[in-house]
């Protein structure tokens, strides 16, 4: 009987190594699958992780072009704002040119009067011309020494005790409106 005993628990045991096989075969199964989704799900893992650097990589390209547009807008708006600046600056360039005729004519006018009221009160007039006129950064160019950028050498003379281009006689009166020439002074020079 113990032969009997033994051989129904041996096969009780080959029958549980038998189910622990099935198991086994079971969870292979299992595995494979798990392993199959695993792959499945890393592939679509890196699909996506590439559509994820590409739409980064196309980010960084707009965040760019958006930086260089931003950066071209700024110039404009600081070069309208320069020239915006520079045409109040010389608005008044063209008007300040026409009435310094009037100025011209002003000076040139005491030298034929002889009355000295009318004197007097064509040199407060030009007084306060130019006091106007310096209002409006508007003022009368050096006559030291000549320059070509200020003055224009409409004669040339020979005279004692003067440096060559020293200026000798000025004919006209030269204007700058701010650092701008506004209009350049006639002079005769020394030779």
């Amino acid at each position: 009987m113990k032969n009997k005993e033994i051989s129904d628990e041996k096969f009780e045991e080959v029958l549980d190594s038998i189910e622990d096989l099935e198991k086994i075969e079971e969870n292979k199964k299992n595995d494979e699958e798990i392993v199959e989704k695993s792959e499945g799900f890393f592939e679509s893992f890196k699909k996506k992780n590439s559509k994820n650097e590409k739409l980064q990589e196309e980010i960084n390209n707009l965040k760019d072009q958006n930086l260089r547009i931003y950066a071209d807008f700024e110039n404009v708006k600081r070069r309208l704002k320069e020239d915006n600046i520079r045409q109040m600056k010389f608005a008044n360039e063209k008007f300040a040119f026409d009435i310094l005729d009037i100025l011209d004519t002003l000076e040139l006018s005491l030298q034929y009067i002889s009355v000295e009221k009318e004197k007097e009160g064509i040199v407060n007039t030009i007084s306060k011309f130019k006091n106007i006129l310096s209002n409006y950064n508007i003022t009368e160019v050096s006559y030291e020494v000549f320059s070509p950028n200020e003055h224009e050498a409409i004669n040339v003379i020979e005279v004692e005790n003067k440096k060559t281009d020293e200026i000798v006689e000025v004919y006209k009166k030269g204007y700058k409106i701010h650092d701008k020439l506004l209009r350049s002074a006639m002079v005769s020079i020394a030779k």
